[in-house]
């Protein structure tokens, strides 16, 4: 008589190891239930959103519009209050964006494309180190300004 199996593995036969891919449609591709029948591959296949959404254009339109503001503060008007004002918005736009390649370089880990995840999340850290780096150009214009 075989031994009883527990609770942990009669979860992953039934809806797969934890770290495997993300399945379709949320169906398991568990040998048991594939059928040649079924007009589903084997491999799940990769979710694929829309490259540029409303929130990335403004995200990115806000992170080049407030860089141009800053150089044109610091160069030509040069003044301290439009630089600072526009750091700061670079900063967090640059701060949301990294935060956005982060997450979608998560998925697409999850989806099996390893390069574009890598790729995502280098991205990501540089725009937050360069959010970091804007927000605190901001603090120290700042508290310039103020003595």
């Amino acid at each position: 008589m075989p031994p009883a199996r527990g609770a942990r593995e009669e979860t992953e036969a039934y809806y797969g190891h934890p770290y495997d891919p993300a399945p379709a449609h949320g169906r398991s591709f568990a040998a048991a239930d594939y059928d040649e029948d079924d007009d589903y591959d084997e491999r799940p296949r990769a979710r694929r959103g829309r490259l540029v959404t409303p929130t990335r254009l403004l995200l990115a339109l806000a992170f080049v519009g407030s860089g141009i503001a800053a150089l044109y503060g610091l160069f030509v008007v040069r003044s301290l209050p439009i630089t600072i004002s526009s750091l700061v918005v670079l900063g967090m736009s640059a701060g949301l964006l990294g935060f956005i390649a982060g997450a979608a370089s998560i998925g697409l880990g999850r989806d099996g494309r390893g390069g574009r995840a890598v790729l995502a999340a280098l991205f990501g850290g540089v725009m937050l180190m360069g959010a970091s780096g804007s927000l605190a150009a901001a603090l120290v214009l700042g508290l310039l300004v103020t003595r």
